[in-house]
């Protein structure tokens, strides 16, 4: 009996990457552009606490669409990671790729992992990703030196404790938030009148 190998599991997407097994990947760290990030100081302590900031904190600087909002906590006390991402595009970009994302445990966002990345990572299609002062970007590989190869960071995320996002799996039939409370209150109404 073979012991599988965790990092089988950790895979990283970056747009226009090339996806060799679209199937097997079961926990998936999505490069920063599939998201948008800001690194602030909020006047709260907890994370729960902060959410109700975030779309203020994005206000007239996202392109249009339906953005869902994110907050981590950052290093020093008081800052946070607020993240911006449209969950639809997202899904819809993964389904184009042939990534079943019902197959799919955890999604990540590669800033959810800053701690471990102090050195460039090739990341395989002419680019690379760096910690800039505590934000991780993508830069063209030819202006980074000393980059470690994509599978040895990988090796190290999988047993790394990183805040995992939500994506919705898609079901047969789409049904948003705002529509299940419309139908569990219209069927309240009807068992209240039965």
């Amino acid at each position: 009996f073979k012991k599988r190998d965790r990092t089988e599991n950790f895979k990283f997407l970056d747009k226009g990457m090339r996806v060799s097994s679209a199937q097997d990947y079961t926990n998936l760290i999505l490069s920063s552009t599939f998201y948008w990030v800001r690194r602030e100081q909020l006047p709260v302590k907890r994370v729960h606490e902060a959410k109700k900031l975030l779309p203020a904190i994005f206000d007239g600087i996202l392109p249009d669409g339906n953005y869902k909002y994110m907050a981590e906590p950052a290093e020093e006390s008081g800052w946070f990671y607020i993240y911006a991402y449209d969950e639809e595009k997202i899904s819809e970009y993964l389904e184009s790729l042939g990534i079943d994302i019902t197959k799919i445990r955890r999604f990540y966002f590669i800033q959810s992992f800053v701690k471990l990345i102090e050195e460039p990572i090739d990341i395989g299609n002419v680019y690379s990703i760096v910690n800039d002062n505590g934000i991780i970007c993508r830069l063209p590989s030819n202006l980074v030196e000393n980059s470690i190869p994509l599978d040895h960071f990988l090796k190290v995320a999988s047993n790394y404790k990183a805040t995992n996002i939500y994506i919705s799996k898609r079901l047969p039939f789409s049904i948003d938030g705002r529509s299940i409370l419309k139908i569990s209150a219209l069927l309240s109404i009807a068992l209240l009148i039965y």
